[in-house]
């Protein structure tokens, strides 16, 4: 009721239209400043995700709080055969309930699913990154987030996500030259929606993302509006799930 008095519908529509993308979808509120908010924009992702659940389907997560929240009001009461779920990279080094590997293990267990997890930091060096590409169970692990069918993920500020993947001064110092202004998916984009750096980890490519039948970013915040419309002038293939006053935040950017 809330959702139609408050004219939620016409937002979503005013959005979609201005960013380009495939569906958006409001939760009455403020993420930033109501826990409540957070728990219904966790559970209106899960129900558009449980939505698309099919047989032999294989699921990318993120991670982050946000999708630990997703993961928490994630159910189902249909069973579905084969699906697996697998992070979408490697860890970025936070508390082990949002690390994106947990996340996985988590969602698998509601969904009655399988899972492989990805025992890969953030941020370590080229030559010990390549080492452990060549490891069979790590190459295993990156095989099948090629061959994912729906990714989740967020959208946050470049500043913010270089504080929370630990890089180093060198690199935040590249951001601030190059101009960096969201991160998403681990890589780093411009105003422009062009991207600018590319996080030392492995895991999902930018390239794959042509070939995901469903992409569903999940991100809400005041400080994410900006983010969330510098990341869809470079893809717009994806569904978004956000809260009222970020919605707002949107639609007035010029």
């Amino acid at each position: 009721m809330l959702h139609r008095v408050k004219g939620l519908a016409e937002i979503e529509k005013a959005i979609q239209e201005k960013l380009g993308i495939n569906r958006v979808c409001i939760v009455e509120g403020d993420y930033a400043n109501n826990d409540i908010v957070k728990k219904d924009v966790g559970r209106k992702a899960a129900e558009i995700i449980v939505s698309l659940l099919a047989n032999n389907m294989r699921i990318g997560i993120m991670g982050g709080t946000t999708m630990a929240l997703i993961a928490n009001e994630i159910h189902t009461g249909k069973k579905f055969s084969n699906l697996l779920v697998v992070p979408g990279r490697g860890g970025l080094g936070e508390n082990l309930e949002i690390q994106a590997n947990s996340i996985a293990a988590k969602m698998a267990h509601k969904l009655g699913a399988e899972y492989k997890l990805l025992h890969v930091p953030d941020n370590i060096g080229p030559d010990v990154l390549k080492a452990l590409q060549a490891n069979m169970q790590i190459k295993n692990v990156l095989d099948e987030i090629k061959k994912i069918d729906m990714i989740i993920f967020g959208i946050g500020t470049a500043v913010e996500m270089s504080k929370r993947r630990g890089l180093t001064d060198v690199k935040k110092d590249e951001l601030k030259v190059k101009k960096a202004f969201a991160e998403a998916l681990g890589y780093y984009f411009n105003k422009d929606g062009a991207p600018v750096l590319h996080s030392d980890s492995v895991g999902i490519d930018l390239n794959d993302l042509k070939n995901i039948r469903y992409a569903i970013c999940v991100a809400a915040g005041a400080n994410k509006a900006e983010a969330i419309y510098s990341f869809s002038k470079y893809h717009r293939d994806y569904t978004l799930v956000t809260d009222e006053v970020t919605a707002k935040d949107i639609l007035n950017i010029k």
